[in-house]
């Protein structure tokens, strides 16, 4: 069991991470992203101490957008390693999830990426990792209809956030994992809590902007579990 979750607002994100420690303290990974000069990327084993969150506010105030994954251990990954860990790159996409996939193994024998990419997920050994490597082999020339066409193909539940490095465009989206969120700020969570509490859609692909959430596109689900 893992969590995805993120905020426009560092404290808020620091509650966020807080309360998705419940569903997965073993290893976790975060972005901040800054439009001056992209991001900041970090992954660690266990879990974040209160007082790093308060070292590291006054360099977050730089960004204005955090995106995190907290991750519980799996059959098949059960040591901490950092590139096994969430969030996964692959070419100018950045993808965390939450839930299992049941044919990413098909996706990599499908799958021939282009041999000049710095960032390549297919050897990873987890079942996350082929979900940027799909939706950069749907890129065209926009964000939302690879995104779409992507998660059409993944069989079993997830709930995702996608950062794409070169539009600098933050999505979200689930079939049959929780995601909750707040429409007006734009922060979401697996897990429901006071402030993020709006079940949002199956099916549907969110943008998150200074605005809020935005549904921006669709995608067609099929969920094995019903899930409020």
């Amino acid at each position: 069991m893992c969590g995805i979750y993120g905020s426009r607002d560092f404290k808020s994100f620091k509650n966020l991470y807080t309360a998705n420690c419940h569903r997965g303290n073993f290893a976790g990974g975060s972005i901040y992203i800054r439009a001056k000069d992209g991001m900041y990327i970090k992954k660690w084993k266990g879990v974040i101490p209160p007082s790093s969150f308060d070292e590291e506010s006054a360099f977050a105030s730089d960004f204005h957008t955090f995106l995190g994954h907290t991750q519980a251990p799996t059959g098949a990954m059960r040591a901490f390693k950092y590139n096994t860990t969430h969030p996964f790159e692959h070419g100018d996409w950045i993808v965390a999830h939450n839930g299992v996939l049941e044919n990413d193994q098909d996706i990599r024998e499908q799958i021939k990426p282009s041999d000049n990419l710095t960032f390549n997920t297919l050897d990873v050994p987890v079942d996350s990792a082929v979900i940027p490597a799909l939706i950069h082999e749907q890129y065209i020339d926009e964000d939302v209809p690879a995104i779409a066409s992507a998660l059409e193909m993944l069989k079993g539940t997830f709930g995702c956030w996608f950062y794409n490095k070169k539009t600098q465009q933050t999505y979200i989206a689930r079939s049959g994992s929780t995601l909750f969120a707040n429409i007006e700020t734009g922060c979401f969570s697996s897990i429901s809590t006071t402030s993020v509490s709006c079940s949002l859609d199956q099916g549907k692909i969110y943008c998150i902007t200074p605005e809020g959430l935005t549904v921006v596109g669709e995608f067609k689900y099929d969920s094995p579990f019903f899930v409020f």
